[in-house]
C-alpha cells in the first residue's frame, strides 16, 4: 500500500495528474490490469479529481478506527 499526495500549495498545477499517470504506467509495466485507490467519504475534491481521471467508485467501502474517530473510505478503481 502506498499513499501519494500533492502539497496543498502545489495542487491544481497538473502534478496529481502526472503522478497518477506515472503510477498507472508502473502498474501496467508490472502486469496490473486495474488501478485501485481509497478516498475519505467526504473528500469531494479528491473524488472529483479521480472521476476526471477516469476512475469510479466501485461500491466498496470500509470504516477505519483511527484512535480518535472512525473514518469511512470509498474504493475507486479503473481498468488500465
Amino acid at each position: 500500500m502506498l499513499s501519494l499526495e500533492v502539497l496543498p500549495e502545489a495542487q491544481r498545477a497538473g502534478h496529481g495528474s502526472r503522478l497518477l499517470a506515472a503510477a498507472v504506467d508502473r502498474l501496467r509495466s508490472d502486469g496490473s490490469e486495474t488501478v485501485t485507490t481509497w478516498t475519505l467519504a467526504d473528500d469531494t475534491a479528491r473524488a472529483a479529481f479521480l472521476e476526471s481521471s477516469g476512475l469510479g467508485e466501485d461500491g466498496r467501502s470500509r470504516t477505519l478506527a483511527t484512535g480518535v474517530r472512525e473514518v469511512v473510505e470509498h474504493r475507486w478503481s479503473a481498468a488500465i
